[in-house]
């Protein structure tokens, strides 16, 4: 099975390395997929008047907090000037906490969030302002706690959202905006509604100039089209870089990253990323593949995952005889063959891989490759049980052509 599994992983990146680059020679345009495109990240206030009734009968709290800071991320296309289509994630940045479960004085914490696919049609009123309306299928995520049993269940459950908001265009790749969500209560799952209210920005994608592109094509940095890699992970060195770049209670962190429960002892990794856009110097964009082979500290699980995944470089130092990027990307459909490992519930065998790290290109050609990552697989809070998986430093070697 674990031979399938190689194979088919191999196969996938095989296929990957064939995808054409959309028709574009020297990849100094967005490809179409990413012409238009955009993301968004809000910051505002969510209710979610969570009360005693969640608990199951025969559980009482003396305190019930609810905190009502939040953030929303969207990634979407718009159409034209009045269709967008988009996907969103919505949280609290922290979790609805009941205090003292019968007695127990003790802190337990209830989170939730929803994951939504919408369509907006957006209405020019002024020369930079502009309305719209959104509405969309939404997936509520509530995650409870037990002490014996469960005194608030677990949830994922299907639903309707409806927005509206205000875009200020303030150029043609930035949009300021306010943005109003509903989502209803659901009795069944003793789930109350939810109200968010944020402000935030939006970034297009918007096809570049002639002059532009024809700046790029012109540039004399070297940005390969393909690079394979083969990696390997150990905690030889420990999980200090995954606690620096993430916020977690007793360490000091910058959180732009994730670390996880389940700590991954050693593993190896094949990966293939293909170039689809690159600019004069520092950016390029890249599609990747990847087939990884972890095992975990406690137990030793082994586990395979099989990702797709984008991959963003940032090319920081050009020198004459190397270059170095850092790296990051986020989120990669995985395939993970082991859902609990070092019996703990990671949620399912779908998840998403996470990347950050840095690099090189080295050789007059820039044909050899060097990387230093950590990875990080989790179900972004989608499913009920999410306990993530932290990877130690993973070194990769590669060839690019």
């Amino acid at each position: 099975m674990r031979v399938c599994k190689l194979l088919f992983g191999i196969v996938l990146i095989v296929l990957l390395a064939k995808v054409p680059v959309l028709g574009q020679k020297e990849r100094t345009q967005y490809p179409p997929f990413l012409s238009n495109s955009f993301f968004s990240i809000n910051l505002g206030y969510i209710q979610f008047p969570f009360s005693s009734d969640a608990l199951t009968p025969g559980y009482t709290a003396e305190n019930i907090k609810v905190y009502h800071t939040a953030i929303r991320v969207n990634l979407g296309h718009q159409f034209n000037k009045h269709l967008t289509a988009q996907i969103s994630y919505m949280r609290p940045f922290e979790w609805v906490h009941y205090e003292n479960i019968n007695g127990d004085d003790s802190r337990h914490s209830v989170w939730m969030n929803l994951g939504t696919a919408s369509l907006k049609y957006r209405q020019p009123v002024a020369k930079k302002f502009s309305v719209y309306a959104e509405t969309g299928l939404a997936i509520v995520t509530r995650g409870g706690f037990k002490t014996d049993t469960y005194a608030v269940n677990d949830a994922t459950y299907p639903t309707i959202m409806l927005g509206t908001g205000l875009h200020y265009h303030l150029s043609n790749n930035w949009d300021l905006l306010a943005s109003f969500v509903y989502s209803p209560p659901n009795n069944k799952e003793f789930q109350p509604e939810t109200y968010l209210l944020t402000g935030g920005f939006s970034y297009y994608f918007r096809p570049l100039s002639e002059e532009k592109v024809k700046k790029s094509n012109e540039s004399p940095y070297i940005f390969q089209r393909n690079l394979f890699q083969i990696g390997y992970t150990t905690n030889a060195l420990g999980f200090g870089p995954n606690r620096f770049f993430t916020h977690r209670r007793g360490y000091f962190g910058i959180p732009i990253f994730w670390e996880g429960n389940v700590y991954v002892q050693d593993g190896l990794t094949i990966a293939y990323q293909r170039n689809i856009f690159r600019g004069y110097k520092i950016f390029s964009f890249d599609l990747g593949g990847s087939f990884s082979y972890i095992r975990t500290e406690i137990n030793h699980d082994k586990s395979i995952a099989l990702s797709i995944y984008p991959v963003a470089k940032f090319w920081f130092l050009r020198t004459k005889g190397a270059d170095f990027y850092a790296c990051y990307s986020v989120p990669g459909p995985t395939f993970i063959s082991r859902r609990y490992m070092d019996d703990l519930d990671t949620g399912g065998k779908f998840t998403f891989q996470d990347f950050m790290g840095i690099g090189g290109m080295v050789g007059q050609q820039r044909h050899l490759n060097f990387e230093i990552k950590i990875v990080h697989y989790s179900n972004g809070n989608v499913l009920p049980y999410n306990e993530g998986v932290a990877v130690p430093l993973t070194f990769c070697l590669g060839y690019a052509y």
